[in-house]
Order: C-alpha cells, then sequence, then structure tokens
C-alpha cells in the first residue's frame, strides 16, 4: 500500500465508529453497481420469510451469543 493511502487508511481508522461505518457503506456503494430491483425484492421475500417462521415457532430461535460462539468456532477450524 502506498504511503499516501496508508495515511488515509491510519485517518480513517481514528474515525468515530458511526463514521467509519458511514465512510464503509459508501465506499461499498461505489463499487457495487446498480441496484439489482429483483435481487432487492428476493432479498426482501426472505426476510419476510424468515420472520414469519421465528413468529410461528419462537423456540427455535437461538441466543446471538450461542450463534457467534458457533461461527467464530467454525471459522477457527478453517
Amino acid at each position: 500500500m502506498s504511503t499516501g493511502k496508508s495515511d488515509l487508511l491510519a485517518e480513517a481508522l481514528q474515525l468515530p465508529a458511526r463514521e467509519r461505518l458511514n465512510l464503509a457503506t459508501k465506499l461499498l456503494d461505489s463499487v457495487e453497481g446498480d441496484e439489482d430491483p429483483d435481487w432487492e425484492a428476493a432479498w426482501l421475500a426472505e426476510l419476510d420469510r424468515r420472520m414469519e417462521e421465528a413468529e410461528r415457532d419462537p423456540t427455535s430461535l437461538q441466543d446471538w451469543k450461542d450463534v457467534k460462539r458457533a461461527v467464530l468456532e467454525e471459522l477457527r477450524q478453517r
């Protein structure tokens, strides 16, 4: 990474978390290309399906701490 880019990254990392998140979002938006309405509709339908499933059977839900622990363990094993 060139010095200018390193300096820019170092400066960006000094920003408060909310500003870093905003910057990261804008950077991702700049490389993702045009929005795909079919993809967005499919993703919204999937979110609705998952919400309905969770509402039908709340006992199937897992605590975030347990899910995070399992994901991190799986990543460590790779």
